[in-house]
């Protein structure tokens, strides 16, 4: 697992604000996004290369630019404070490099017979990764934790729409959190999405302080696929079933305009 330094003054930076402004206001998606980036930039560094703009608008990191985290190399961009922040895995690419000489160097001894062997010195060891003990409780969030992230970078744009239809705008981050730890498909996330917009049909006109937080819906929200108290039409449908095929007609449209 690679090595993401980050100092502690990170979220008092005005570059962190304005990333965060850019992220509406959503401070995980702020920080998840700067961890993909320094991940993006760090590599790049190691290898001696710069990260242009079209490398960036690729990764959907174009915002790193907007936010001054990022410095004009040449034709390209490196984070603010790659020298410092990166130069140890520079070194180790480079020791990397080294050893991959060394290596084919042994090959070549062992498969070319001479009179006298040539003893060549061992490669260095690589240096340990730390031990997570060794992480402070406030730097947990900017170690990378792959699971957690592959699910953001998946899900998060998806979750954060269907959050806007929810009725009670209280426990997203628990709710999130509860969300990340189930696999999710095409399939059950617009299960979700229909059960959501099933139980803000059913609180229309009630007491919202009677209304589940988001993080207590996210745990019983298979009730909802159906809905236990949905009106029908004269044909039978349900608001849910009309608002499930508007949706389907505005994705077929979207596809559409951009085949």
């Amino acid at each position: 697992m690679a090595r993401i330094n980050f100092e502690d003054d990170v979220e008092s930076r005005s570059e962190f604000w304005k990333l965060l402004k850019l992220t509406n206001g959503d401070r995980d998606i702020a920080l998840g996004r700067l961890v993909r980036f320094f991940r993006l930039a760090q590599k790049a560094y190691g290898h001696d290369q710069v990260l242009t703009e079209a490398i960036l608008k690729e990764e959907d990191l174009l915002d790193m630019i907007q936010s001054g985290w990022v410095i004009t190399v040449g034709e390209g961009y490196r984070a603010i404070g790659a020298a410092t922040q990166f130069e140890w895995y520079r070194e180790k690419v480079l020791n990397g490099k080294k050893g991959g000489v060394q290596k084919e160097k042994n090959r070549l001894a062992i498969a070319t017979p001479i009179a006298t062997p040539i003893a060549y010195p061992p490669a260095p060891a690589p240096a340990p990764a730390p031990a997570l003990s060794h992480i402070k409780k406030k730097d947990i969030s900017f170690v990378e934790k792959e699971e957690i992230n592959n699910w953001k970078e998946k899900w998060e744009k998806e979750f954060a729409e269907i959050y806007l239809d929810y009725p009670r705008k209280e426990g997203r981050k628990a709710g999130f959190v509860f969300l990340s730890k189930r696999d999710w498909t095409d399939e059950t996330i617009d299960q979700f999405a229909r059960a959501v917009r099933n139980y803000s049909h059913s609180r229309n006109g009630e007491d919202a302080k009677f209304t589940k937080l988001f993080s207590t819906f996210v745990q019983c929200w298979e009730d909802w696929v159906v809905s236990p108290v949905a009106e029908r039409d004269a044909e039978g449908h349900t608001m849910a079933d009309i608002m499930d095929a508007a949706f389907a007609i505005q994705k077929l449209e979207s596809e559409k305009n951009h085949a």
